[in-house]
């Protein structure tokens, strides 16, 4: 069956994607509601364009199946899209929710990078956020190694952000619901109860998961 995509007129080629975007018209209206209303074609080319090629980006990082394809297009949107901190946050989260290769040396790699700051709530939510509730494969290891690695970020946050640190926890307060991971995660949430010094948020959190002595 030969066909095209819904997208447009033009067959994609192998492993092709494309996506849609909107603009608010009303917007690029100047002077509304005057005889002198008009449409601000420049400020609306100019957007357009920017926004077509954002959306170009996100389809580059989003879906190539073979490993130097997914490389090569996160090398060039963070080329090009380094210096905007939101359109950034995209590009930790796309990395964060691969759930083929090794994530977890990934995901730890950019806890470090230097576009990603842990005092950041958004970068925090991106990264670390995206790998434990939207990367089942990887946050499930057999191995546990993803739900120390959500363990040692919010052990970090506590005295930062103790309230992000709380959210951060609710995949491990689910620890019961997973048959075969259950006592991995348990043991986490164990890790974090004897740390001395436990904000109030995350306190709240171990405590009401783990069962009464």
């Amino acid at each position: 069956i030969s066909a095209t995509n819904p997208c447009g007129e033009i067959p994609l080629p192998a492993y092709g994607a494309c996506d849609l975007g909107s603009l608010n018209l009303p917007q690029f209206v100047r002077e509304p509601f005057t005889p002198q209303a008009r449409l601000d074609l420049p400020a609306l080319e100019a957007v357009a364009a920017e926004a077509v090629r954002l959306l170009d980006d996100v389809i580059e990082v989003s879906g190539y199946p073979l490993p130097r394809q997914r490389e090569q297009a996160l090398a060039s949107f963070y080329r090009d899209w380094h210096h905007e901190a939101l359109v950034m946050n995209q590009w930790f989260q796309v990395q964060a929710t691969i759930p083929v290769g090794d994530t977890l040396r990934r995901v730890r790699g950019l806890l470090a990078h230097a576009d990603f700051d842990l005092r950041n709530p958004n970068k925090v939510r991106a990264l670390v956020g995206a790998f434990a509730n939207q990367n089942p494969v990887q946050f499930h290891r057999i191995d546990g190694q993803g739900y120390r690695l959500l363990t040692d970020v919010v052990i970090e946050l506590n005295g930062l952000n103790p309230q992000i640190a709380a959210r951060l926890l609710a995949p491990l307060s689910k620890w019961r619901a997973y048959l075969g991971r259950a006592e991995l995660m348990r043991e986490e949430l164990e890790r974090l109860a004897e740390i001395s010094g436990l904000s109030p948020d995350v306190y709240e959190v171990v405590s009401k998961s783990l069962p009464a002595d």
